[in-house]
């Protein structure tokens, strides 16, 4: 049975790629870009591993109260540290007319390459509509493109479903979510000095 470690995911976020989109965010990332915005995810954490099959499930009844998303993004840590059970979800929610958008840190150049030895990194490539690669360098900063981090990132469109035309038209922006608990989740883009001042006094997830 496949697992997969999984940090967080929200059901319906337009901070994520094109839309209105349900988010999964991976628990792990063999890269750890300096500076990253999620440096809580770097470190695989056995006791967020789940099956495959359960995380459909959540996913599917989560989908169901938000009958207006058009897709689901893969965010981590790194996704393609676990691209075998994201091709998975991946595959399933393509069949069922949702697009994808995968961000990673590796260049898509680096994950063609590596995906002629890796057949998981092939799949998951493959069920991606919009591909948000490479790493962040934190003295790069990009503010004016939505998603991207630094400005050697790019957008990859690796099927018709997308195009610049969906890029233009959205803004960049941060999501602030206080649950029932008071626990925080902050989500899109942000400078840690931004999140700091955000979250000054508050317990954040």
């Amino acid at each position: 049975m496949t697992s997969i470690q999984i940090a967080q995911i929200r059901t319906a976020t337009r901070a994520e790629g094109p839309g209105k989109r349900l988010a999964l965010w991976t628990q792990g990332c063999s890269l750890k870009c300096h500076g990253c915005f999620n440096p809580h995810l770097w470190m695989s954490d056995k006791s967020k591993e789940r099956a495959v099959s359960e995380v459909i499930t959540q996913i599917e009844m989560q989908l169901a109260t938000e009958p207006d998303i058009e897709g689901l993004s893969f965010l981590g840590g790194e996704p393609f540290n676990q691209a075998g059970a994201l091709a998975e979800i991946g595959h399933y929610f393509r069949g069922l007319g949702y697009s994808l958008t995968t961000f990673t840190g590796f260049t898509y150049e680096s994950l063609l390459s590596q995906s002629k030895l890796n057949h998981d990194f092939r799949k998951l490539l493959s069920v991606t509509d919009l591909l948000i690669d490479g790493p962040f360098i934190e003295n790069r900063l990009d503010r004016a493109r939505p998603w991207l981090g630094s400005t050697n990132q790019k957008y990859r469109f690796l099927t018709g479903r997308y195009s610049m035309k969906d890029i233009d038209s959205s803004a960049d922006s941060i999501e602030i979510t206080v649950d029932e608990s008071g626990g925080v989740l902050i989500n899109g883009w942000a400078s840690l000095e931004q999140v700091k001042s955000l979250t000054d006094g508050l317990m954040v997830e």
